[in-house]
């Protein structure tokens, strides 16, 4: 990671464009199945009222909702079972592919490069290879989750990956030497993509659970506790462990560091289910592009997307009743789109 002094958060602005394409089927209340490739819909009819933020990022330039405007239904998350790997092992927030594959097809042209820093699941490189785009990640918690669910996509019969894929098992905060020792150069990336690896508020962290992992016993049929490197949590440099200054100068150090290696034009998405904290929204999303952008001039604010968190989470649902005094809960993951001029 590079050695720099962070300055204080700041913002600035430019202006983006949307457009829409084709989606696919309606199971029930939601879209569940859209296939490995379906394009997916969005609506842009103003910024959602039951949407829980109005800071200036999310006032200006708005892209849209990703919405089945066919079905008139939401998108849900439950798609993402049809093809990740059930036995891949347990992940307490697997990324919602929704925002990945949005992302990759509005921003992204066949061939391209896709890369995600922290990439859990495998989310962005199965999203962008599903899709014909070739994709990179690097992941230091959950390599064999990553791995089995990336491996997945090439046992189909039918719509097999077309893209290729650099998975690299390491820390996100060596990207400046991982990225090059692994045959990617500067201004190689079209798409810088990341769900935010959130911080430890209080004593536990607020990012994936320091667990065991789960698998079910084949034999069995039963779930047995594993033990195995996957959850590497005793790692000092894992973000989710940070908090604080600490926290702040190792996530906007990676976004920094992610830089030199995008095109000219290239973009970069911020994906985040905002916290709640202390009874209201805590606006991580606007904390982080405050800081990259206080720390920058070679990315500029494009614009933001958001989707519904659906399936709601049974905190979505009780929330509100336990605490009827409490502001608005975030009900949708956002997506920060930045440009790199």
């Amino acid at each position: 990671m590079a050695e720099r002094t962070l300055k204080p958060r700041g913002s600035e602005f430019d202006s983006g464009t949307t457009n829409k394409k084709k989606a696919t089927k309606k199971v029930g209340k939601y879209t569940i199945d859209v296939g490995v490739t379906g394009i997916l819909k969005d609506r842009n009819i103003g910024v959602p009222e039951d949407y829980h933020c109005k800071c200036e990022y999310c006032s200006k330039n708005y892209l849209g909702e990703i919405y089945d405007t066919d079905a008139g239904t939401y998108y849900s998350q439950a798609g993402r079972r049809r093809y990740y790997n059930p036995k891949a092992g347990t992940h307490i927030a697997p990324g919602h592919f929704l925002g990945y594959r949005w992302a990759i097809q509005k921003f992204t042209q066949s061939g391209e490069l896709v890369f995600d820093p922290t990439i859990g699941t495998g989310t962005a490189i199965i999203e962008a290879i599903n899709n014909g785009r070739n994709g990179a990640g690097i992941e230091l918690e959950f390599p064999d989750i990553t791995q089995s669910n990336i491996d997945f996509q090439f046992l189909r019969e039918n719509d097999k990956p077309t893209g290729k894929y650099t998975f690299i098992n390491g820390n996100a905060k060596d990207l400046t030497t991982l990225l090059p020792s692994n045959g990617i150069m500067h201004d190689s990336i079209s798409l810088v993509i990341n769900g935010t690896p959130y911080p430890t508020l209080g004593s536990v962290s607020s990012d994936a659970p320091e667990r065991k992992n789960l698998k079910k016993n084949d034999a069995t049929g039963k779930i047995d506790i594993v033990n195995n490197t996957t959850f590497d949590y005793a790692n000092d440099d894992n973000f989710g462990k940070k908090k604080g200054t600490e926290y702040w100068n190792f996530i906007t150090n990676m976004y920094l560091d992610c830089i030199p290696f995008m095109k000219k034009g290239a973009k970069m998405v911020i994906l985040i289910k905002d916290m709640m904290q202390n009874k209201s929204a805590y606006l991580l999303h606007k904390m982080v592009i405050d800081d990259i952008l206080a720390n920058t001039t070679e990315l500029k604010y494009h614009g933001i997307y958001m989707h519904k968190h659906i399936p709601p989470t049974l905190f979505m649902s009780t929330y509100p009743k336990t605490y009827p005094e409490a502001g608005q809960i975030p009900l949708y993951q956002t997506g920060i789109v930045l440009t790199r001029v």
